[in-house]
């Protein structure tokens, strides 16, 4: 356990996105817009 790190080891398949920042304002459904350098 290390604070402030996440491991994903399994249930992405390649090319699929991780919300790393204000995952919490997001309902079911919702439609989102991609910016910024992760794209």
């Amino acid at each position: 356990f290390n604070s402030g790190t996440v491991v994903i080891a399994r249930g992405l398949d390649e090319g699929q996105s991780v919300v790393t920042a204000g995952g919490q304002l997001l309902s079911p459904g919702q439609t989102i817009e991609i910016s910024g350098a992760g794209q």
